[in-house]
């Protein structure tokens, strides 16, 4: 997965979360705004887990590889009919660049701060 250089140390990514069943396949496409221009949305507050099985999601039209955590938080959170724009550091953040990464480190309080909601994720129902 190829992400857009962000122009602006004020521009973050917000992934535009499509409709569908829970158990569909997973669409989103990102897009990038100035943090003071953004539209509503809300930011996801999640355990990472464990990476060694990834879940896939298809983010503009391209395999995007997600822990299983954050997958079930995406399925749990997605409408069945209209779309939801989030923010998930593992997907709105490029992890690979080291810069980037800091960068919206440092950005993160006012990334929650400035979302419309926060949305929580504690894990999957236990199944005992």
């Amino acid at each position: 997965f190829t992400y857009d250089v962000l122009s602006f140390e004020d521009m973050i990514r917000l992934m535009v979360l499509e409709p569908g069943r829970k158990k569909g396949k997973m669409k989103c496409t990102l897009i990038t705004t100035r943090l003071v221009d953004a539209p509503n949305y809300e930011a996801i507050s999640y355990v990472w887990g464990s990476s060694v099985k990834l879940g896939v999601i298809w983010c503009n039209g391209k395999k995007l590889e997600v822990t299983m955590n954050l997958y079930y938080a995406l399925q749990t959170f997605r409408r069945r009919f209209r779309q939801r724009v989030l923010w998930a550091d593992a997907i709105c953040i490029n992890q690979q660049d080291t810069t980037e990464r800091s960068s919206q480190v440092r950005l993160m309080c006012s990334i929650f701060q400035r979302a419309s909601g926060v949305l929580a994720w504690l894990g999957p129902k236990d199944k005992r």
